[in-house]
């Protein structure tokens, strides 16, 4: 398998999970809220941490497999688009009677800065690695 191929395979598997996850995540925060489902001893601003952390490991990663990209599409606009959709998100939980959090949204906020930091750095890190630049 040549080099292009093994890329729009990876870019290919990379967007099914992104887009099956960001569908479950939607889904999962616009049905009213069963409190039975809710973990009971974790904040959940630590699930909305990690739900957008994988939101933008996944849209980082998708925007950072072909090794030519700019920083600015690897991880400016992908963070950028998450953080508008972090709110569109807490927007349009009202109508299905569910609450509308500034601080969830800014848990939101830094999972989307934590997942698309550690998409960049393991990214670096890896490029370096199979380029024989072991640091």
């Amino acid at each position: 398998m040549d080099r292009l191929t093994a890329i729009l395979k990876l870019r290919l598997w990379i967007l099914l999970a992104l887009v099956g996850y960001w569908l479950a995540l939607f889904i999962a925060t616009h049905l009213p809220e069963p409190e039975s489902l809710m973990p009971k001893k974790v904040s959940d601003k630590w699930l909305h941490f990690g739900a957008y952390f994988g939101l933008a490991v996944l849209l980082s990663s998708f925007c950072s497999v072909k090794t030519n990209t700019s920083l600015k599409t690897r991880a400016y606009l992908p963070a950028i688009a998450l953080l508008l959709y972090g709110i569109a998100d807490e927007l349009l939980q009202i109508p299905v009677n569910r609450t509308c959090d500034v601080m969830d949204w800014l848990a939101d906020s830094a999972g989307v800065v934590v997942g698309v930091a550690v998409t960049q750095v393991a990214r670096k890190t890896s490029l370096s690695w199979l380029q024989g630049k072991r640091t």
